[in-house]
């Protein structure tokens, strides 16, 4: 019984390791300003639910890649420079949740520097959906309000 649940620990060990390298790639790509990396990276029908958005008055998520090249332009309409620093990663069954920080420069030169989560949900290694959490908004109902285990710094 022991084995069974070594092996079990250890995949899913190696499957929170490859979602963290396909975030950190996703990431990367977004610092980039690289839509065809980040489109590589997510399913054919990703679902983001982006602060960028709701701060234009979006209220429907960005979806497919058609949503997310949307997004990456609006992103652009509205900040000039954006950094995400991803700092601590936690897991429960098909989702991972990422605390780190945004900083973004307008084009009036208004700086935000704010705490962020990212809710990724995936299907295997593949993220599925991303939703982003603004300080006081609270996680989303989808959310499991328990049962997050800390996998990265």
């Amino acid at each position: 019984m022991e084995a069974t649940r070594e092996s079990r620990d250890a995949g899913a060990s190696a499957l929170a390791r490859e979602r963290m390298l396909r975030l950190a790639r996703i990431y990367d790509a977004f610092a980039r300003a690289d839509d065809n990396a980040l489109l590589a990276e997510v399913v054919e029908e990703f679902v983001f639910h982006a602060a960028t958005g709701r701060r234009i008055g979006r209220t429907e998520p960005y979806v497919g890649a058609e949503g997310l090249t949307e997004y990456l332009a609006d992103a652009r309409e509205i900040w000039l420079d954006v950094r995400l620093t991803p700092q601590e990663y936690r897991e429960s069954l098909d989702r991972m949740l990422v605390r780190g920080r945004v900083w973004a420069r307008d084009h009036d030169g208004t700086v935000l520097d704010s705490p962020v989560i990212w809710i990724w949900t995936f299907e295997g290694t593949l993220p599925i959906e991303c939703d982003v959490i603004e300080p006081g908004e609270g996680l989303p109902p989808t959310a499991p309000a328990a049962g997050w285990v800390r996998i990265g710094p």
